[in-house]
């Protein structure tokens, strides 16, 4: 066709240019095409069915496609609705283009052209979440650097990402803005020609595709755009020698890939924000993975809006996603026959669902599973190796886990490749995940889509029951390690460990309840002080259940530990009769294996629960039983863990003053069996104490360090205890608006995790809530207590600590507890109810 111009319009055929004015515009490729044969046929009415075939040929396209090209060009064109200057819609026919067209000769070709070919509008609207990137991008263009080079996992936006740069800054390359696609260049030597092919230029003069390539930019001011680099990888020194060819050329390359070449700038191009659980509708609205969903989703169905009734699922697909775009997009696109929370529930097998993408992408952009197989085809066979076995870890994995499993299954023992060179080689091809750890260190994780394709893949290679066996030996031996540190000075560092990978422990209890129930209940008894110190209470609960189940008419030390655990959870869930026969059952287990530690646990539970039915003599029984056993044994732990069990029977028969002694020799033996979880009941009891002998100022002393070290072992129990403590301190100030926030908040945390109050807590908590009730009624205290209950508990607890009370003694009176007046009472006192609670 060569060049044609209508009215202020310029088609070039050979360049595939639209021009307004001698500048381009741009247009996507299969709306050039459409406009180019409609251009062709001037005057004619082509038929829906003819545009389809000769547009997208020998595939399936909804009409709904070409509609949308069409309304392409008319927004190119400048129309107004219902305007049709250029192309006229026939009523139950086609379209056909209606303005005057006029051939130029090559002698009258217009000579300032700029031959651009970034074939994206840069429009806020079609691009999401990527301004900053955008202006980033852009500026150091703009500051003339060489080389930029935009990486990311496939799927992440990088393509788009370019094109949208690209137009952004067409008009600060005066030589035009070159985008050359690479998907289908097969091998490094063909780069030169494939740059050649888009700038439409040919070898001359005996000189090879690459000098000639050179001779073009040498003096011109342009922009290439390299899409999809990462199967060309060792072409990337051309790159170099390019830019060194000309002072003016400037390179844009996307790539899966880093290409290590010294002159380039990498920019990781990051998944999209992801929408924070609970928010509200406009606030969805506002995330840029919830506004592509909507738009890819509006695309398929018109119809399709974000509501209340949606918005939940939507924002869940998002977040199982990651943010991926081309996953988003996949996923929205099936909304054509199938709602949000049908989507989601799909997602289950993500790599089956998200298929269907737009038929003019790259082969492997269409669906996840070409585009994740497009990375892993280009690793080499170590790193295919390990990327596979990888797989067998479940929220992520730290350098050290990885090493065991790969030193353990194979890849190492092939590869002349260290693991730790193996995993980096992983990340910087984009694979790989960095998670970064206030220690320094880092944790590594795929995204949930790249992790379902290397299962698959582990699956197909008959790998997976020896990666499953060794991730089990793994951490098996983690939480074995664990168990003995849980509850001493040094519990926090390993209860936050095990809290980041309680997802691989969740599996591997998971994997061998089936397989191996006697390493099951090794593991689940090894996590029964991590369940209970982290609140995981419910969870923890179910797996010792099932373990006990797996492993029933046998006996071991394991079985002891886990019916000592389950009777304590059953029982402060208020479940007393299912606690007392696990009791029971680990008191005659445990006399049969002589287990002194075991026999004091399960005497100290059947204790616990008769002083629940307010039978203090057998409970006093009970206890003095164990205690007496435990200094037989001379077991620090256990003579702790009795005498502070005396204490509570001592306070719920009112007896304040005879638990103190039983305390302070509690604190004795707590510290030299380095139990802080011991300590930290002592102190909160201790308190207690205090505050029943008008001790105030001890009494805060001692519910801080309570409160310090259950916050420290995230025990949100006991964060809950010295809340109360707290709140009783600020009951007695007269202060019954605070204590009524404070006692909510304190309400909201013991029903998250579903405890029940134990006995010496329930008669503290109802002495001083009565009292406040009493001053300002049960209806003003409710109503506080429900804004208590809806206020950021991290926030309330830090106030507490950081300006605990200050009790001054005033002509025998206690002045007003202070607790930060610019902070707690900023967020317990004058807060309504909060989005976080």
């Amino acid at each position: 066709m060569g060049r044609l111009k209508f009215g202020e319009y310029e088609l070039d055929s050979s360049r595939r240019l639209l021009l307004r004015l001698g500048k381009p515009v741009s247009l996507f490729p299969k709306a050039f095409d459409l406009l180019e044969h409609l251009i062709e046929n001037r005057g004619s009415v082509i038929s829906k069915d003819e545009l389809l075939e000769r547009i997208w040929p020998g595939q399936f396209v909804e009409e709904n496609n070409l509609t949308v090209q069409i309304s392409a060009i008319r927004k190119v064109f400048g129309e107004r609705k219902g305007e049709q200057k250029f192309i006229a819609t026939v009523g139950g026919r086609g379209y056909s283009f209606v303005e005057k067209v006029e051939r130029i000769d090559d002698a009258r070709a217009t000579t300032a052209l700029i031959p651009s070919t970034a074939d994206a509008v840069f429009d806020s609207d079609v691009i999401f979440g990527r301004t900053q990137e955008l202006s980033e991008i852009s500026g150091l263009l703009r500051q003339r650097t060489k080389a930029l080079v935009l990486t990311g996992t496939g799927g992440s936006g990088k393509t788009t990402l370019a094109r949208a740069v690209g137009a952004k800054v067409q008009d600060d390359f005066p030589d035009g803005v070159f985008f050359v696609e690479l998907a289908a260049v097969n091998s490094p030597d063909l780069l030169a020609s494939a740059v050649a092919k888009t700038l439409d230029i040919k070898e001359s003069g005996g000189k090879s595709h690459f000098e000639t390539v050179a001779d073009f930019v040498r003096d011109r001011t342009l922009l290439l755009i390299l899409d999809n680099f990462e199967q060309i990888i060792s072409a990337a020194p051309q790159v170099s020698q390019l830019l060194n060819e000309s002072s003016t050329l400037q390179i844009l390359v996307t790539s899966r890939l880093p290409l290590n070449i010294k002159i380039a700038h990498e920019l990781k191009v990051a998944p999209l924000d992801l929408p924070a659980g609970g928010a509200s509708l406009a606030d969805l609205s506002a995330n840029p993975s919830v506004q592509l969903f909507s738009a890819r989703a509006r695309a398929a169905k018109p119809t399709f809006g974000l509501t209340d009734e949606n918005k939940g699922p939507v924002a869940e697909i998002c977040r199982r996603l990651d943010g991926l775009p081309l996953a988003i997009e996949l996923a929205a696109a099936r909304v054509k026959l199938l709602a949000p929370q049908s989507i989601l529930d799909r997602l289950q097998n993500a790599l089956n669902i998200l298929t269907g993408g737009s038929a003019d992408l790259p082969k492997h952009q269409q669906t996840m599973l070409d585009t994740i197989r497009w990375s892993y085809e280009l690793l080499e066979e170590d790193e295919q190796i390990l990327f596979r076995h990888l797989a067998i870890f479940t929220g992520g994995f730290t350098v050290e886990a990885a090493e065991y499993v790969a030193n353990k299954s194979g890849p190492a023992a092939g590869s002349n490749r260290s693991v730790l060179d193996l995993l980096t080689s992983l990340v910087e091809k984009n694979l790989l995940n960095v998670i970064e750890q206030p220690d320094g260190n880092s944790r590594l994780r795929f995204l949930e889509v790249v992790r379902e394709f290397a299962l698959q893949m582990l699956q197909e290679t008959g790998e997976f029951d020896l990666l499953r066996n060794i991730h089990t030996e793994y951490f098996l031996a983690l939480a074995e390690e664990a168990e003995p540190f849980l509850l001493g000075v040094d519990g926090k560092v390993w209860l936050e460990r095990l809290e980041k990978d309680h997802d691989n422990l969740r599996s591997a209890l998971a994997w061998n309840l089936d397989k191996n129930p006697y390493i099951a209940a090794r593991i689940a008894a090894s996590l029964c002080s991590f369940w209970i110190n982290h609140s995981h209470l419910s969870e923890g609960l179910r797996w010792l259940e099932s373990s006990l189940n797996a492993t029933d008419n046998s006996l071991s030390e394991t079985r002891l530990k886990l019916l000592s655990a389950t009777g304590y959870i059953l029982r402060v869930r208020g479940d007393l009769e299912a606690a007392r026969r696990n009791n029971e059952a680990g008191l005659a287990e445990s006399r049969k294996l002589n287990n002194a530690f075991q026999i004091c646990a399960s005497l100290h539970g059947l204790g616990a629960i008769a002083v629940l039915q307010k039978d203090y003599e057998p409970a006093r029984i009970f206890y003095q039983e164990a205690l007496d056993l435990a200094r037989e044994a001379k077991n620090e732990k256990a003579i702790s863990y009795m005498l502070n069990a005396l204490v509570d029977l001592e306070m719920c028969q009112g007896n304040w003053s005879a638990g103190r002694p039983l305390i302070q020799e509690g604190l004795v033996h707590a510290r030299k069996a380095d139990n802080a979880r011991m300590l930290m009941i002592l102190y909160l009891n201790l308190g207690k104490i205090d505050y029943n002998e008008n001790q105030y100022q001890a009494a805060s002393d001692s519910f801080a360090e309570s409160l310090r070290i259950a916050r420290e072992m995230s025990n949100k129990v006991f964060v809950a205890y010295s809340l109360d403590g707290f709140a009783a301190l600020a009951a007695q100030a007269g202060d019954y608006e605070r204590t009524a926030k404070l006692a909510g908040a304190a309400d909201a945390l013991r029903e998250e995790i579903g405890w029940q109050y134990e006995p010496a807590e329930e008669i503290f908590r109802t002495q001083y809530i009565s009292k406040v009730k009493a001053a300002i009624g049960e209806a003003t205290f409710s109503a506080l207590c429900a804004q208590g209950q809806t206020t950021d508990l991290d926030e309330v607890v830090s106030a507490v600590l950081k300006g605990r009370s200050q009790v001054e003694k005033l002509d025998g009176q206690y002045s007003e507890i202070v607790i930060e007046k610019r902070t707690l009472e900023r967020i317990v006192i004058e807060s309504g109810p909060s989005d976080s609670g």
